[in-house]
């Protein structure tokens, strides 16, 4: 429940400090007064659900004792962190939260559990999440083609890796369907109207739709599956819940509390994976007893 919550409260922030920005900006040259305060009252609301997405992920972390003792203390180790650098910018906090996160997805990434199509679902959100942190540590590194595309591809491949592993233990034909339409839509959308399409990717995402169109595709694919599958599925509602969140913060976090909601989403999907493993030794064990 506890890790529902932090997702949903992620997936909130995100949203309004989305919306609200674009509803400024509209607003800016017609009614500055209007502007002015939504901004005032969009920064309150942000940065108050932001401190509860914090105190979630503190909590999850806290109480998720599924993972070693190490493993589990990342997310409340990043939250601190996160805290210290939002009040004290130039503490060095800064940096140490980027460390933070970087060990964080290889500690989770590495993690035993996943197996399959999984593991690779997981080691490729790690990757990604990890080499979006080096543009904040080493820019001339970090803001290189090479790096961003390699992010980029990096998280676009792991709701298509999760969904393989979902898919290959019995799908519904709904879960089928959502797949084709979401890369229809996705595919439609980006050749109907490529600028419009890649302006409001990167705004909203982060994703540039540099890369070749079928990986696109295939990750549209692949996230519709969990999108349907969550809604019937129990195990791959944490999946899908990760998923989001991932995209959520994007490639490139562009807020610093976003780099705590994107080692959330993957530490969701890690534990996903960990309890269907979990799940799977425990029904082998059942048919053994009877």
């Amino acid at each position: 429940m506890l890790a529902g919550i932090a997702a949903l409260l992620a997936v909130a922030e995100i949203v309004v400090d989305r919306a609200g920005s674009a509803l400024v900006a509209f607003f800016a040259s017609s009614q500055p007064a209007l502007a002015r305060g939504l901004e005032f009252g969009g920064s309150g609301l942000v940065g108050a659900v932001a401190a509860l997405v914090v105190i979630a992920a503190f909590a999850v972390g806290a109480a998720s004792r599924e993972f070693r003792r190490f493993e589990w203390s990342i997310l409340p180790i990043t939250a601190a962190l996160t805290v210290i650098a939002s009040i004290a910018a130039g503490s060095g906090a800064l940096g140490a939260l980027h460390v933070s996160v970087i060990v964080g997805a290889a500690v989770l990434a590495l993690a035993p559990g996943p197996r399959g199509f999984m593991r690779a679902a997981v080691l490729s959100a790690g990757c990604g999440i990890a080499l979006g942190q080096i543009a904040f540590l080493v820019p001339a590194v970090g803001d290189s083609t090479l790096v961003r595309s390699t992010a980029e591809a990096a998280l676009l491949a792991a709701p298509a890796l999760a969904a393989i592993s979902f898919v290959r233990g019995g799908t519904t034909r709904a879960v089928q369907v959502a797949g084709v339409v979401a890369a229809t839509l996705a595919v439609g959308l980006i050749l109907a109207r490529p600028g419009v399409t890649a302006m409001l990717s990167t705004w909203a995402l982060g994703a540039t739709l540099s890369l070749p169109l079928i990986i696109y595709a295939v990750a549209a694919a692949g996230s519709g599956m969990l999108a349907v599958g969550a809604i019937t599925g129990g195990k791959v509602r944490w999946t899908a819940a990760g998923v989001i969140l991932l995209w959520t913060a994007g490639p490139a976090p562009t807020a610093v509390h976003h780099n705590l909601t994107a080692l959330l989403g993957l530490f969701l999907i890690a534990m996903s994976s960990d309890v269907s493993h979990e799940a799977a030794d425990d029904q082998t064990g059942v048919r053994w007893q009877t």
